[in-house]
């Protein structure tokens, strides 16, 4: 992507047949429109909201990629 003037990051949970997992959301910001990408962390699903956040959580604390990336908590 190219020409955008801003980009933003964040990590939310996000469910699916009652499984949780962490996505990284990154949203691309141009003049006119927004391109919203999403991509799942890693291959981890949880059971419980609780250990899908603490699993973000853990994921800004121990891992370079996303030191300094705000967690959103869910899209539900």
């Amino acid at each position: 992507m190219h020409n955008s003037e801003d980009i933003e990051n964040y990590l939310e949970i996000r469910s699916s047949n009652l499984n949780y997992y962490v996505v990284l959301n990154s949203i691309f910001n141009f003049q006119d429109k927004k391109i919203e990408r999403s991509q799942s962390v890693d291959s981890e699903y949880f059971k419980s909201y609780e250990h899908a956040r603490r699993h973000a959580f853990s994921m800004i604390r121990k891992f370079g990629q996303f030191e300094g990336v705000e967690f959103r908590g869910s899209n539900f």
